[in-house]
């Protein structure tokens, strides 16, 4: 139930955003930036399996072998199916267009608490079987203890309740669901008011069915039994009072909801929530018309969204939120999800009071400074924050239920908001002026019956039609669903307006005239429109607002959009990646928030960094770069000249991408290049496991420049950054990293030299000391010395010091070459990534192939152990022999793949007594084509290519 709806697009990553890397302790998780240990509960994750792996689906486990493989070097694990009562829904959406929610395909998969949770994020996110992998966010309670001994309930007089209580007393048919940390069952201001289930007493059978056993007074999740009573924190007793507290009862205080029904859940203890938003399922399985949390995180959630969708959509409740403490303008969610009512909290004068946040996702304000309540053993006393805002508002929306009970909980919700008072004129607010939600909740107003639309905007589109990415001259297109929960409106129109003057707004009025109560509307064909100017800056982001009206009514809505931003998103094919505009790969920034970084089929990304580096060594080495340099450090020497885009139906491949940029920027180090560059993807078998990276180095300085080396720097990070190792194929001209599991599965990754020069491949390890070679991690970082080392000489493997393997880097490079004054000279890389060792061989053949017409002169050769084995005649129209030598008894297979890695035509051979073997294959009826052949054994393996004839 957002009034404010701020919508913002970036590149985004599924998953979780990089954090800055340091190098003397890199970083090796992703986390959203600020989150830290103490923000999600050790040894937990949550995770939704897809829709299509349902059949393997169980109560207590998931039947798919490779996600045990993934797990195997965690230790013990297990699977919970978190909602197992809850319903599958029948239909894709519900009568007012909104999409139902599935809940039951999610777990909580429960480790050792040692275990470090992003790495076993990392692990589970590639294999695709997921719709989300998190950390199981701990949420904390908002408020803010205050004086137990002062006796003063002026909210009451504040939200005019005393008239309110004139028009309605409250309905107990009505429940708010308490979602804290339990309640006081006993107390005398309490106890009349709990919701019983009288259709499950306690006797110990599970009466109603609900799978629950004697949950007659409500469920405690953490312990999973029936009682829901506070043990060490009273927070969830004072809560409930500002809901509910006995009124007209002769006994302590009253509760703004007189008669409501409240159902208590205890989600957590002391001041931590482990268990908020089962919770909120219970409560809405439980036909809770309300949820209260006053609690929450700054850290958002797939998970925690599902949950309050589930709610809202599927089961009909509407969720209240407290806006969170920090007296800042931070979003705090559960509050600030889409759906949820935000609350923040207003003094006895209607000022914000100073710890309550505010900003564009708060809804409305309720008392929250010194409110007078209920606490343990039938005491009471006072507490501050949005903690009490929040029920207060809650309580509220239940009196509106009682009075008009054909409302649905959104309408209710809805019909405080937009009868609040406006509070942006009281003094201190005004400097906040539009930041305050609606304003203060005005009771007697919303009693007064259904008076005002209240139209929210929903599926929002943004778009170009095009790439989406929006550049200078684009036209971007805005457009949205719009439901009215409330009184039908006039003629309703939106405008859209905006502060930035980079942009042109060409059409910016829309009209949707009459909408009735319910009623959806939306401008897919008449879309608000604006072009981006050529004064836009790079990476700027652009804020727009839509404002709806019709006479008096008024809503605000906004949105922006990241705009000319310097770098390409390429998706094409199994590899995403993007091409920047300032000579890096995969992300534009350190902390990896920009860019898609290197993934398969979109997963998580696979790289930390990795970009161009150009250099030369003549008594002084000058290495021109924009990678990792001195410590805590990126270098910046490439200046954009011309922001990477596509080239719409390129003459290249199915994804031609195009960019300029110059050494410009690096100082004592420049070279005088400017250079252009080009990304090449294709989506034809066998060429889907590569992007092709092309750089033009263009010698614009006066001067010759000679003995240059260029070379693609490349930090991998595959699936768990400290188990990697890296190798070289120099026979394919490819140095690639590695990542296996127990099974002996993994993920492999690559950086192939497609242009012509010599070859260099050189691996570091990424650890103190560099195990022998570059160190990274010494006083001059990785320095121009070190980055130069790398492009000219050789080190073909790094992580073999440790059976596991650790963080590595490599660097893929080719020279001495010469570029004389006004000349220029092209290096290309492909970087690739597959499941198998052979299959990556095979992307490299197929990407030098495609680029060079032919395969590398030098014969290819991927061997372990002996390396006798041959077949001829090669080429060959199909009948050809097999020699080589084996011992007696050894079981040996040959297989004949396509390049891609297919395999074609396996046959199981077996070893004679003499030792000296010879098999003639019959491969006629294959097309004629460039094919590998592979030969294992016990003790060998050995891979070459077969070229059949027709």
């Amino acid at each position: 139930m957002k009034n404010l709806v701020f919508i913002t697009l970036f590149g985004l990553i599924l998953g979780w955003s990089a954090t800055a890397q340091n190098k003397t302790a890199k970083n090796l998780y992703q986390l959203p930036q600020g989150m830290t240990a103490d923000d999600y509960q050790v040894g937990l994750v949550v995770l939704k399996l897809k829709e299509q792996h349902r059949p393997f689906a169980q109560d207590g486990e998931i039947n798919l072998a490779a996600l045990h493989d993934a797990l195997a070097p965690f230790g013990d694990y297990s699977f919970t199916r978190l909602f197992p009562h809850s319903p599958r829904p029948t239909e894709d959406r519900d009568h007012l267009g909104r999409k139902l929610v599935d809940i039951t395909l999610i777990y909580e998969l429960k480790l050792n608490e040692s275990v470090a949770i992003p790495q076993v994020i990392r692990a589970l996110l590639p294999l695709g079987i997921f719709d989300y992998v998190e950390p199981k966010i701990l949420d904390k309670i908002t408020f803010i203890p205050n004086d137990p001994e002062i006796n003063d309930q002026w909210h009451l007089d504040l939200l005019k309740a005393f008239d309110a209580w004139d028009i309605t007393t409250g309905d107990t048919n009505v429940k708010v669901g308490v979602i804290d940390t339990g309640i006081d069952p006993d107390h005398l201001d309490l106890r009349h008011n709990i919701a019983y289930n009288h259709q499950d007493p306690i006797n110990g059978f599970d009466d109603d069915m609900d799978g629950y056993v004697d949950n007659f007074r409500g469920w405690n999740l953490p312990s999973n039994n029936n009682d829901p009573s506070i043990s060490d924190n009273d927070h969830g007793v004072h809560v409930s009072g500002c809901v509910s507290a006995g009124t007209n009862n002769n006994i302590g205080g009253a509760g703004i909801g007189w008669n409501t029904r409240i159902l208590p859940i205890k989600g957590g203890s002391g001041n931590s929530i482990s268990r908020g938003y089962e919770g909120i399922v219970y409560a809405a399985d439980q036909g809770c018309d309300f949820i209260n949390c006053s609690w929450g995180s700054y850290f958002k959630s797939q998970f925690n969204q599902d949950i309050i969708n589930y709610a809202t959509i599927n089961q009909g409740a509407l969720v209240f939120g407290g806006a969170g403490n920090r007296g800042t303008d931070d979003v705090f969610y559960p509050a600030a999800y889409q759906h949820v009512m935000s609350v923040g909290a207003t003094t006895i004068t209607n000022a914000r009071a100073g710890f309550s946040n505010f900003g564009y996702t708060v809804d409305v304000f309720a008392p929250g400074d010194d409110i007078w309540s209920t606490l343990d053993s039938s005491k009471y006393g006072f507490n501050q924050g949005t903690s009490m805002s929040s029920p207060m508002a809650a309580g509220c929306a239940a009196l509106v239920k009682a009075q008009f009970p054909w409302m649905t909980p959104q309408q209710c919700g809805e019909q405080i908001r937009v009868t609040a008072m406006n509070i942006d004129s009281v003094t201190p607010n005004q400097s906040l002026a539009g930041q305050l939600g609606r304003g203060r909740v005005d009771l007697i107003k919303a009693l007064s019956g259904m008076n005002t639309p209240s139209v929210v905007l929903l599926d929002a589109i943004i778009t170009d039609d095009n790439d989406e990415v929006y550049i200078p001259g684009d036209t971007v297109y805005y457009s949205a669903s719009f439901l009215n929960y409330l009184a039908p409106t006039g003629t309703l129109n939106a405008l859209m307006t905006t502060a930035s003057p980079d942009v042109t707004i060409i059409n910016g009025s829309v009209t949707l005239g009459v909408m009735n109560t319910l009623e959806n509307k939306d401008n897919y064909n008449n879309r608000f429109a604006v072009v981006i100017n050529n004064s836009v800056a790079v990476n700027e982001e652009i804020t727009f607002r839509v404002r709806l009206t019709d006479g008096t009514y008024q809503e605000d809505y906004r949105w922006s959009i990241l705009v000319n931003r310097d770098y390409l998103n390429i998706a094409e094919n199994r590899i995403h990646t993007s091409m920047i505009g300032n000579g890096r790969v995969g992300y534009r920034d350190a902390a990896g928030t920009l860019g898609l970084g290197l993934s398969l089929d979109g997963t998580i990304s696979r790289i930390y960094e990795a970009g161009l580096m150009v250099g030369q060594n003549t008594g002084t080495a000058k290495v021109v770069d924009a990678v990792t340099g001195e410590p805590n450090q990126i270098d910046d020497d490439f200046r954009p000249l011309l922001a990477p885009f596509r080239v719409m139906n390129g003459p290249v491949s199915d994804f031609d991408g195009r960019g300029r940029f110059d050494d410009s920027q690096a100082g004592a180090d420049n070279l005088g290049l400017t250079i252009d560059q080009r990304s090449f993807a294709w989506n034809d078998l066998g060429h889907r496991n590569y992007v092709i990276f092309e750089y033009t180095l263009h010698n614009t300085s006066a001067s010759d420049l000679l003995a240059l080396h260029s070379g693609m720097y490349t930090d991998w990070d595959i699936v768990i950054a400290n188990r990697n190792k890296a190798f070289y194929m120099p026979e394919r001209l490819m140095g690639y990293c590695q990542y296996t599991i127990a099974s002996g599965a993994g993920l492999f990754g690559g950086v192939q030299l497609l242009t012509p020069g010599f070859f260099y491949t050189y691996s570091l390890d990424l650890v103190g000391g560099g195990n022998g070679g570059v160190d990274i991690f010494d006083v001059g970082g990785f320095s121009s010395e070190d980055k130069f080392t790398s492009m000219s000489t050789n080190r073909p493997s790094a992580g073999t010091n440790s059976t596991n393997g650790n963080d590595v880097a490599q660097v893929v490079a080719t020279g001495p070459f010469d570029v004389l004054a006004g000349d220029s000279i092209k290096v290309a890389f492909a970087i690739h990534m597959h499941e198998s060792l052979d299959s990556l061989a095979a992307s490299a053949d197929s990407a030098y192939l495609r680029y060079n017409g032919q395969l590398p002169v030098s014969a290819p050769e991927l061997t372990e152990g002996q390396n006798n084995w041959r077949v001829f005649p090669n080429p060959s129209q199909g009948l050809l022999t097999l020699q080589g030598q084996v011992a007696a008894g050894e079981k040996v297979e040959f297989r004949l793949m396509t390049l891609e890695g297919r395999t074609v035509r396996a046959l199981q051979l077996s070893g004679q007594p003499q030792n000296a073997n010879q098999f003639e294959l019959n491969l006629e009826g294959l097309p004629a084509g460039i094919y590998l052949w592979q030969v294992s054994g016990n003790t060998m393996v050995k891979t070459d290519r077969l070229v059949l004839l027709d």
